[in-house]
C-alpha cells in the first residue's frame, strides 16, 4: 500500500482522453508491478456490455485488457441476480469517435538540462551551442519519427513526442552520444553532463500566440519539468506513469526500468515514485 496515484488534478469539461491515459496506467502499472513480484494479474469490471463512444470508458478497458491478453472478468449490474462472468473475446467498443477540436491528446513529454553549462565562461558559449547543441540537433535528425515539437532555451530542452517508446529511445540515444567524451577537444568542459526526464499525460496542442509555432501545454508539461532537477547527471528518469505505458508498449523490451524510489518535487508540488530508464541488455 502507499499513497493514492493521482494521474490528473484537473478534469477538462469534455475530454475522452482523461480517462484513455488513466485505463492505460492502471493496466500499464498492474502489469509492471505484477512482473516485479511474480504474479498475474485479471481485470474486473462493472459493465452493461453497452458499446463504447470513444475511448476512455469501461469497455475501453475491456478491450485493452483482450489485447494484452489478460484475464477478464464481468459484473453486470443487474438490479437482482448480479453474477460475474469472464469474458472471452473482445467487446464490440462501437463506431469510433473522431477526435473533438481542443481535446486534449496523450503524448510523451521530455525535459532536460545540461549540467555544468553555468560554468562556461563567454568564450565557450559558443562552442556550446554549435557543438554540444549542434549534437543534439544531429540525433533529431536521426531519429526514425521527429518530435512533435522541439524547444531550447540556453541549455534547456523541451520536446514532445507522440508515443513513449518514440521519446525513451530518443533519450537513451542522446545520452549514449553526449557522453562520447569529446568535448575537451571541442574547447568545452569534459564534464558536462545532460540530465533528462520523461513523463506523459494528456497535453493540448496548440499554436503558440508569441512564436505561431506548434506547441502543447498543460499540468503534465509542468510536471515533467518538476521532475527534471531531480535527475542524476548522465541519467534519465522517467514517472510512474511513463513507465507504465512503456511497459505496456511493443517495444518494451527494449528497455529497462529500474525503480528509483519516492522524490519530493521542486515548489511543494508533491513526491512522485520515478524510474531509472536504461538499455536492456541482450546477452
Amino acid at each position: 500500500s502507499g499513497p493514492p496515484i493521482i494521474l490528473n488534478r484537473h478534469r477538462p469539461s469534455s475530454s475522452s482522453a482523461v480517462n484513455a491515459y488513466a485505463n492505460d496506467v492502471i493496466i500499464g502499472l498492474s502489469s509492471l508491478r505484477a512482473r516485479r513480484l511474480g504474479l498475474d494479474i485479471r481485470g474486473l469490471v462493472v459493465w452493461d456490455g453497452k458499446a463504447a463512444e470513444g475511448l476512455g470508458g469501461t469497455g475501453h478497458f475491456a478491450n485493452l485488457c483482450h489485447e494484452k491478453v489478460i484475464p477478464l472478468s464481468k459484473i453486470s449490474p443487474k438490479p437482482a441476480g448480479q453474477q460475474t462472468t469472464s469474458m472471452a473475446s473482445p467487446p464490440d467498443l462501437g463506431t469510433s469517435v473522431a477526435p473533438i477540436a481542443n481535446e486534449q491528446v496523450i503524448h510523451a513529454i521530455l525535459m532536460a538540462d545540461v549540467s555544468g553549462f553555468s560554468s562556461l565562461n563567454e568564450d565557450q558559449v559558443m562552442d556550446f551551442q554549435n557543438h554540444y547543441m549542434g549534437c543534439v540537433a544531429e540525433v533529431i535528425e536521426e531519429q526514425p519519427q521527429a518530435p512533435l515539437s522541439s524547444n531550447t532555451w540556453g541549455d534547456a530542452l523541451y520536446l514532445i513526442f507522440k508515443t513513449v517508446e518514440q521519446a525513451a529511445g530518443f533519450a537513451l540515444d542522446l545520452q549514449a552520444r553526449l557522453q562520447s567524451g569529446r568535448w575537451k577537444a571541442l574547447g568545452l568542459p569534459p564534464k558536462l553532463s545532460l540530465r533528462a526526464a520523461l513523463h506523459a499525460g494528456p497535453v493540448f496542442p496548440v499554436i503558440d500566440p508569441v512564436t505561431q509555432t506548434r506547441s502543447f501545454t498543460g499540468n503534465h508539461v509542468t510536471r515533467a519539468a518538476r521532475m527534471e532537477p531531480l535527475v542524476e547527471p548522465g541519467q534519465v528518469y522517467v514517472s510512474e506513469e511513463f513507465a507504465a505505458l512503456l511497459h505496456l508498449s511493443p517495444a518494451s523490451d527494449r528497455f529497462q526500468l529500474l525503480y528509483v524510489g519516492r522524490r519530493s518535487l521542486p515548489k511543494k508540488a508533491g513526491e512522485l515514485p520515478l524510474y531509472h530508464l536504461q538499455c536492456r541488455k541482450i546477452f
